[in-house]
This record gives structure tokens, C-alpha cells and sequence, in this order.
């Protein structure tokens, strides 16, 4: 038996045997791709001057901006980024723990690492309190200039970073140079002011707060005082690092503020706590503590109107009180009323149960006009003063 070749399939196999050819070609010419690529990057780079030859013994990382020069004394920091258009380049100046309202004066050296000239374009800030000079329109090829930084600390403790944006020419993004510091006075308090929103005077809110000391010298102790005597204090001393680990302080307390409201009537109080450094005088904070205690009964309406009665007729109007806790031992069918309009106002109380009643209004209208009057009610035994609802009727002839 004899086997025959069509042509069909030789011209296939010349094919492929093409095809092979071909995409030997494109392997070949890919990975001259592949390794020429970098060189031509390299040298393109080369030929624009942006140089990444390593500085001051660095062997990993450089930059055409990398310095950072400062008074002697300073603690500082710099961080290294590619290039004068990067937009993460900053140098970096933190002046620790500082007072508010000092005046801090760091100074930036910039050097030009590259073969071309950078020439200034403009400086920005991020706020007033960090005010730039410089002397100098242009870096020369390998030369450094310096910005020295006037910074006024804030008035306010707190954590502050602000920026100097210098812009060279030819380049979108600028250098930031970042001045941060700890403000802090010499007794920081964790708090600027207590406020607590209670249901009932039954319960007792508490606050912790923190003290601590950035004076010079150390305190013996805190001397806590409270404007009412529903209000007290528990001071117990702390490792600073458990006040703040990021800027730790001299000495550091933490005190819990509790509230007794059992004898504050429903509505605002307010009451202040002061703290003293120990010896006397060292240093004196003042804490507001603002309560708002909510009205134990809940009422189904703040104001009584008969709107549209008719002379010698009558109008009635039901309003409903019940306790806002009614696990409260507090008994509502105890409620006790008066109102000052005589004969034009009849009252029933219907007891819903221990925590609820529906005080019923009737209004017998004697007058042409608007009248107006309040009934007060209130509730034996129940730490919260009487309540009133206004009671407003109109009037008119019959029609």
C-alpha cells in the first residue's frame, strides 16, 4: 500500500515553515528590543541632566533636591525623593516639643545636583505663620541655596505641620519644605470642655480626662476643685507615655469627673472644675462642664389651643404625660394640678397606669376674644419642678 503527499498539505507545511521563520524574527527583534530599551532610556535621561549619582555616601537613593541644613541643636529629618518634578519631594524640618506662640527660625539647604541651572519661579505657603526668605533667583549646576523659614508657633496646643512650596521654572510640581512641631503649653488638658446629656437624674455620668505637664520643672502634685458639690474629682498620677506616647510629657495624670445629679433639677446647669499645679500658682486650667438632664415626664404637647369655639359652647383637648423611664419607682397617678381660669376650664385626669395619664381640658367659653391662661402640674416626689402648658382660646360669636 502506497501513501500519496496531496498538495494541499505541502503547501501547508511551507507555510508553518514560513510562519516559523517569521516569529523567529519577531523573538529575535523583541528581545533587541527588550535590552536596547533601557540603554536609550538611560541615555536620554542623561542627555536632559538628571542625575542619580549617589551623595555623602549614600549608595541607594539620591536626589537633584536632597539636603536639609538646620541651626545646631534642632532635632531634624530630611526625606529623599526622585527629582525636582516629583510631586512627593519635600525636605523635612521638626522642631519637637515647642511653646505656643514661639518664634522658630529652621533653615532648608537646597542643593542642585544636576548640570543645568534651576531657576526660581515663585513661593507659596500654606498659612501666614510660616513666612519664607530667600536670597538667591537660581541654583547653579552642583550649588546650594538656602530658605531660611520664620515659623510662629500657634496659640493653641496641638500638633501643627505647615509648608513653604518652592516652584522652580519648567516645573509643574514644587519642593515642599514641611516645619512641624508638638505646640504645647506648659498644663495641657485633654479636654476643652465636659458636656453630658442625661435621661434622668438618677444617673451618674463620669469623664476621664488627662493632665499634662511641658513646664520646665516638675509639680508635686494637682490640686482639683469643683464649683458644686454635685461635682467631684479622683486624680491619680501615670506614666506620661500613657498620656501621649508621640510627644511625652514631663509628668502626667488622669482625672475621672463624676456627676451626682440626683439633686439637679431636670433642664441646664453649668459648673466648672479647676486644676492647679502644686506648688501653688505653677499653673491653673479652668474645665466648663455643661449638663442638659432631660424632663423625667414626656409630654404629648408643649401648649394647649381651643382655636375655634363658639360663646357658650364647649372645646375639649386632651394631652398625655407619661415617664420617660417607666422602671422609675415614680407614680404619675399622683399628679396634682392648678390653673388660673377659673370656671372656663374644667380638668379630669384619667390614670392610663403607674407611669402614664391623659389629662382631659375643657373649655367653656364665657367670652368673645382670645383667652389666655396655663395650668401647672406636678408630680410628689418627683425631682423636677411643675410642669406648665400655656392654655391660649379664641373665641367667637355664634354663626
Amino acid at each position: 500500500m502506497s501513501y500519496h503527499r496531496s498538495t494541499k498539505c505541502r503547501n501547508l507545511e511551507a507555510n508553518s515553515g514560513q510562519a516559523a521563520g517569521a516569529g523567529a524574527s519577531r523573538l529575535f527583534l523583541h528581545k533587541a528590543f527588550v535590552v536596547a530599551f533601557p540603554v536609550c532610556l538611560f541615555c536620554l535621561f542623561e542627555s536632559f541632566g538628571c542625575s542619580y549619582a549617589p551623595q555623602n555616601g549614600d549608595a541607594e537613593t539620591s536626589d537633584a533636591i536632597d539636603s536639609l541644613s538646620v541651626d545646631s541643636g534642632l532635632e531634624h529629618s530630611s526625606t529623599r525623593e526622585s527629582g525636582l518634578n516629583s510631586a512627593s519631594s519635600r525636605l523635612s524640618h521638626h522642631l519637637g516639643i515647642i511653646q505656643p506662640g514661639t518664634i522658630h527660625n529652621p533653615r532648608f539647604a537646597i542643593h542642585n545636583t544636576t548640570d543645568t541651572s534651576r531657576r526660581l519661579d515663585k513661593l507659596g505657603v500654606s498659612c501666614s505663620c510660616t513666612v519664607p526668605t530667600i536670597e538667591w533667583d537660581s541654583i547653579s549646576p552642583g550649588g546650594v541655596e538656602y530658605v531660611d523659614v520664620e515659623y510662629r508657633a500657634s496659640a493653641q496646643s496641638g500638633d501643627y505641620s505647615k509648608s513653604v512650596l518652592v516652584y522652580f521654572a519648567g516645573e509643574r510640581d514644587p519642593l515642599r519644605l514641611e516645619v512641624s512641631a508638638h505646640v504645647r503649653a506648659p498644663l495641657v488638658c485633654s479636654h476643652t470642655v465636659l458636656e453630658w446629656n442625661v435621661l434622668s437624674p438618677e444617673e451618674s455620668p463620669s469623664t476621664r480626662i488627662s493632665i499634662a505637664n511641658y513646664s520646665d520643672s516638675d509639680w508635686s502634685d494637682l490640686a482639683v476643685d469643683s464649683s458644686e458639690a454635685w461635682l467631684s474629682a479622683i486624680v491619680e498620677p501615670v506614666s506620661p507615655l500613657e498620656v501621649s506616647p508621640e510627644a511625652p510629657p514631663r509628668q502626667s495624670w488622669l482625672i475621672d469627673i463624676i456627676g451626682d445629679l440626683k439633686h439637679v433639677s431636670a433642664g441646664s446647669a453649668n459648673a466648672h472644675i479647676a486644676i492647679s499645679a502644686l506648688p501653688a500658682n505653677a499653673e491653673t486650667y479652668t474645665l466648663p462642664v455643661k449638663v442638659i438632664v432631660a424632663s423625667p415626664i414626656v409630654m404629648s404637647r408643649r401648649a394647649i389651643f381651643f382655636d375655634d369655639v363658639t360663646l357658650g359652647q364647649s372645646s375639649q383637648e386632651t394631652v398625655t404625660l407619661s415617664l420617660r423611664d417607666p422602671r422609675s419607682h415614680q407614680d404619675l397617678r399622683l399628679v396634682e394640678y392648678e390653673h388660673n381660669l377659673g370656671d372656663e376650664l374644667d380638668v379630669t385626669v384619667n390614670h392610663l397606669s403607674t407611669s402614664s395619664i391623659a389629662v382631659e381640658l375643657q373649655f367653656n367659653a364665657a367670652e368673645l376674644g382670645v383667652t389666655r391662661g396655663r395650668i401647672m402640674l406636678t408630680v410628689p416626689g418627683l425631682s423636677v419642678e411643675p410642669v406648665m402648658l400655656p392654655v391660649i382660646a379664641i373665641v367667637h360669636e355664634p354663626r
